[in-house]
Order: C-alpha cells, then structure tokens, then sequence
C-alpha cells in the first residue's frame, strides 16, 4: 500500500494489516511523507511566485534606473560607463558639432511677478516641448540652466548634418513659442537663440552627479551669440554660416558687431527655414543621414585620430619586442661566452676577439654554430 488513501479505495483498514510486520508503520509513514512532500511543494510554489513577482519589479526598476539614467548621459556613454569603463575614457574630442543656446526674454521681469511655482510651472512646460523637438531632430540636450536651453549636435553622436539639425530645431522652437503664453501679461513668450559651430570635447564629469558636460571656446561662444541676438531671431555666427551656405536657409548678413570676450566680429541672422525655398519652387539639397558603415566614414577626423593612436600604440608595441629579443639575444651570447657588440653581426668571444657571428668554436676546436633564439 502506497498510503492511506490508496488502502481506503480497496475498502481495507489499517487494522486489516498484520500486526506482526513492518505494513502499518510503512502506510502510515508513506502517508506522512506524502503529506510532507506536498506541504513543501505548495511552498516552493509561493517562493516561485514571489520570485517572480520581486523579478518583475526589479526589470521595472531598472528600466526605471535606465530612463533617469539616458537623461542625465547619453546612452551611448553610459553603456560604455556600464561595462566597467574609467569615466575618463569618454572624454572625446568632437571637431565639427553645432551649439545652440536659447534664453527666455526678459525672465527677470517674470520672475518677479509670478510665484515661484508658476515660473517652475511655466518652464516645464516650455522644456517639456523643447525635449520632444530634440528627440525630432536628433539633437542632445546637455543640460537647463534657470530659463538657458542648451542642445548639440555632432556629439556624442557624429554627423555632417549637424548644423542643418540645429537649425531646424531653432525654427520648431521658434514656432512653439506661439503656443506658449506668459502669465504675468497673457502674451506669448519670447526667446532669443544663438548657434556656433566648432570643436568641442565632451565627457561624463562628477561621480556622485554624473553629468555629460562640453567645454570649449565653441561652447562660450554659442552662449554670447544667444546673449548679443534679438528676440525671437536666430543668432548664427560666420562658422554656423559657413556650413549652411548652400542648405537651402534664409541668411542675412548682420555686419560685424562687437562682442564681449571675442570682439569685432561678422554674424547672421537665420531667416528662413529651408521649406521656404521649396514653395518659392528651388531644389533643395539632400539631406541624408548616413547608416551603419557609411556613418564611421562621417568623421574623418576621428578615424585619423584613431589611426594615429592605434599607429603609435604597434611601435610601442614592435619596439618592446625588440628589446626582448635583443635581451634574449644577449643573454644567449653571454651563455656562450659572447658578449655583444654594437657593430653588426661582428661579436667578441670570450677574450675579447672578434669573430663572425655565423659560427665559433668549442673548446675542442670543432666549428659550433650559434643558436639564434630569437
């Protein structure tokens, strides 16, 4: 009998079994063990489940994590954070990236006529609709600072288009502006933005609040661009102008305008947006977005730079291994009661002869021929 169960479907009863062997003591056991079995069973079940459940909250969390995370640095970088990598490794030099700074006109003057949480209230959502114009363009926001909107394009990611996306983000958010209304006076707000092309070096700065910052002249002179433009213009300095020329943009010539910090300089004015041209019945130039392989031939200079350093680092490498073998040459040589000389092939024997490296006699007379370890 299995158990008890089994013994009470035949229509036996524990007193049927014999006294006189081990039956009853194996039902009764076989029952309690039976019992026992699916006690535990039902407990690995509730474990199973809560280990689940408790996994599913983690992937929650984590995607949580990672969403904070991507805000803060870029996801390319912190992946590369993520495998264990020094944050010293993702500084870069960036040579071709476009700036744009924006500012909030006459936020001073808000300020002190609303409520701190009707400014926070106003920003947000003026942020808010910047954001998803960035993620439009694909552009990066570094970072808002009070009412200073601050994206780039050309890092981290690279591309040639980088002054064409800055530019279209610039007119989109020039054109959000009408859907955003002041409270203190029930008027639209107003913005000024200025942009600046050039080199830059980006990387994570901080470890207890990471942060993808970029430095760089580029980077000062994009800020005084927004600070020295009119509201609701596009400031552009002669760089900028330089890689949009022939895009199909509106550009006017400002002149050349002193600025604090640069000086006598020539800037722009971006007009028109290059959908302007196509109604006026013009051909627009291409925009295309390399992929894949095509996209690492983008950056010529990176790919020189990387050449260079990977050129440098195979010297370094063939002269160690030079030293080694000449080591191990030597001491060879010196087993062999040679020492070494620096002319040639030609060595000295043990009592200061030169002979021919090719072969030297033993101690019997006999021509030994040397062994090149190396």
């Amino acid at each position: 009998m299995e158990n008890l169960t089994r013994m009470f479907e035949i229509g036996l009863y524990l007193n049927d079994l014999s006294m006189h062997d081990s039956s009853r003591d194996l039902v009764l056991a076989a029952t309690q063990q039976a019992s026992e079995l699916k006690m535990s069973l039902d407990q690995e079940k509730v474990k199973s489940k809560k280990l689940e459940e408790s996994m599913r909250n983690l992937d929650e969390e984590m995607k949580r994590t990672d969403m904070l995370l991507y805000q803060m640095i870029p996801k390319t970088v912190a992946d590369r954070l993520r495998k264990g990598e020094p944050a010293v490794n993702t500084c870069e030099v960036f040579e071709h990236v476009t700036i744009l700074f924006s500012d909030v006109v006459g936020f001073t003057r808000i300020c002190s006529q609303l409520t701190p949480m009707a400014v926070v209230s106003m920003l947000n959502g003026m942020y808010t609709k910047f954001d998803k114009l960035s993620e439009r363009h694909r552009v990066y926001k570094v970072e808002t600072i009070g009412d200073a909107y601050m994206v780039v394009s050309g890092a981290p990611t690279v591309t040639k288009f980088h002054a064409i996306y800055i530019s279209d983000m610039a007119f989109d958010m020039l054109t959000t502006m009408s859907e955003l209304i002041e409270p203190s006076s029930g008027k639209t707000m107003q913005i000024r933005i200025g942009l600046h092309s050039g080199m830059v070096v980006a990387g994570v700065v901080g470890l207890k609040m990471p942060r993808y910052c970029l430095f760089g002249e580029t980077v000062n002179t994009a800020a005084k661009m927004e600070n020295s433009g009119e509201a609701m213009r596009i400031h552009i300095s002669q760089m900028t102008q330089r890689h949009l020329e022939g895009q199909g943009y509106g550009i006017e010539e400002r002149g050349v305008i002193s600025i604090e910090g640069i000086g006598s300089t020539k800037t722009y004015w971006l007009s028109s947006k290059r959908s302007a041209l196509k109604k006026a019945g013009g051909d627009l130039p291409v925009i295309h977005e390399p992929k894949g392989q095509d996209k690492v031939e983008d950056s010529t200079e990176a790919k020189r730079q990387q050449s260079l350093i990977a050129e440098k680092k195979k010297n370094i490498t063939e002269r160690n291994k030079t030293a080694v073998k000449r080591v191990v040459k030597d001491a060879s040589r010196s087993a062999n009661g040679i020492s070494p000389d620096v002319n040639g092939d030609r060595i000295k024997d043990g009592v200061g002869h030169v002979t021919s490296s090719g072969a030297k006699k033993d101690s019997l007379g006999k021509p030994a021929k040397i062994c090149r370890l190396m």
